[in-house]
């Protein structure tokens, strides 16, 4: 069973994704940032780093090439994964005022938010 570091908590969509690529055959660590996943693969600690660099939406996530760059890691495959957020909260859609989330999220979700806010 090989360890695989995301960045986030359990259920996060980095986690989701490893297990897609590796077919669940994996053990996953959620740690708090990108620098984490990667000193913990670089250092052997996990066999495996997964982390975000593209988004259909967004771009590319400048802060893992930036830290990829910085080690001696290698990109040794891709995944796809979709990506569905939901807007929850209590009341009318129409009393919403300010919506809080990861900027990421809210950059996917700027069309929608604009549109319906």
């Amino acid at each position: 069973m090989k360890n695989v570091s995301f960045q986030g908590e359990r259920g996060a969509y980095s986690e989701a994704a490893a297990k897609s690529f590796f077919k669940n055959d994996i053990k996953t660590i959620p740690l708090a940032t990108f620098a984490e996943i990667l000193e913990n693969t670089s250092n052997d600690i996990t066999e495996f780093s997964i982390l975000p660099v593209e988004n259909s939406l967004e771009g590319s996530v400048g802060e893992s090439y930036d830290l990829l760059y910085s080690t001696d890691l290698n990109a040794t495959g891709e995944t796809y994964h979709r990506i569905e957020h939901c807007l929850i909260g209590f009341g009318k859609i129409e009393e919403i005022d300010t919506v809080y989330s990861h900027p990421q999220a809210l950059g996917q979700c700027r069309n929608f938010i604009e549109k319906i806010l």
